[in-house]
C-alpha cells in the first residue's frame, strides 16, 4: 500500500484492565490512520501499557486477549542482525527524541547502564527478518506484526530473530540477545496476506545460515 502525502489521526482509549491497589493497570490506546482525501483507513495501531502507579483506578471496556506463545518446537528460520553502535541516534530521526536514547546520564538516572534502543527499531528489525523470510521482501504481504516488548536492546548487540509459521497466513515470532541470552521480544505474531507455503518453511529453515551472513553486512532501517 502506497501511503498518502497527506493524512489524519484519531487516537482513543478501549480498555483499561485494573489489577488492583499496588498492582497498576493495563491500558490499551487505538490510533487509526486516515488518508485525508477520501477518510479512507490505512492503519490501525493498538498498543498496550502497563502503569505501574495506577492499579485500583477502576476496569473500563473488554478484557485484553492473552498473548499467545511461540510454539513449543524448535523454529523454522532463523535470522541474526546485528545493530550498529549509533543506531538509536539514527533512528532519532524518525521524530522520537526521547532522551533516554541518547543521553547517558538520562540512562543512568532510568537504572540503565547505557542508552537504550527505541523499541520501534527493535519492532522493525524483526518486521524486516520476517519480510526477508516469508513475504519475499515485499512490504504489501504484511498485512499486522503484533508482540511484546519483554527487555531493552542496547545499540550494538546482535538480534536473533526465530520465526514459526503457527497458521497457513500466520508467522509467529520472537528475538532475543544471545549475547545476554535475553528474549527482547515474545508473543509475536504476523498476521500476512497470503498462504506461508511448505516450500517456504522448507526453504527458510534450509537458508536461515544465508541470511544470517547476509545480515551481517546489512543496517537495519
Amino acid at each position: 500500500m502506497i501511503v498518502p502525502e497527506h493524512g489524519r489521526g484519531e487516537l482513543g482509549i478501549d480498555a483499561i484492565v485494573d489489577k488492583g491497589a499496588g498492582q497498576g493497570c493495563l491500558l490499551r490506546a487505538v490510533r487509526q490512520i486516515f488518508d485525508a482525501s477520501d477518510n479512507a483507513l490505512i492503519a490501525t495501531v493498538r498498543q498496550t501499557s502497563l502503569l505501574r502507579g495506577d492499579g485500583g483506578c477502576g476496569s473500563y471496556g473488554e478484557t485484553l486477549p492473552p498473548s499467545k506463545p511461540v510454539p513449543d518446537r524448535g523454529p523454522d528460520a532463523r535470522m541474526e542482525i546485528e545493530t550498529r553502535p549509533e543506531q538509536a541516534l539514527l533512528y532519532r530521526l524518525s521524530g522520537d527524541y526521547n532522551p533516554l536514547h541518547a543521553d547517558p546520564q538520562v540512562a543512568a538516572d532510568a537504572g540503565f547502564p547505557a542508552p537504550i534502543l527505541h523499541g520501534l527499531c527493535t519492532y522493525a528489525i524483526a518486521g524486516k527478518a520476517i519480510l526477508g523470510w516469508a513475504c519475499d521482501n515485499d512490504p504489501a504481504l504484511l498485512r499486522g506484526l503484533d508482540c511484546r516488548f519483554t527487555a531493552p536492546v542496547f545499540p550494538g548487540e546482535r538480534l536473533l530473530v526465530e520465526m514459526w509459521r503457527s497458521a497457513t497466513d500466520v508467522v509467529a515470532f520472537r528475538a532475543s540477545v544471545p549475547a545476554r541470552e535475553t528474549i527482547v521480544l515474545d508473543f509475536g505474531l504476523a498476521q500476512l496476506d497470503f498462504k506461508v507455503t511448505d516450500a517456504a518453511v522448507q526453504g527458510g529453515a534450509a537458508q536461515s545460515q544465508d541470511l544470517k551472513n547476509k545480515a551481517k553486512t546489512e543496517s537495519p532501517a
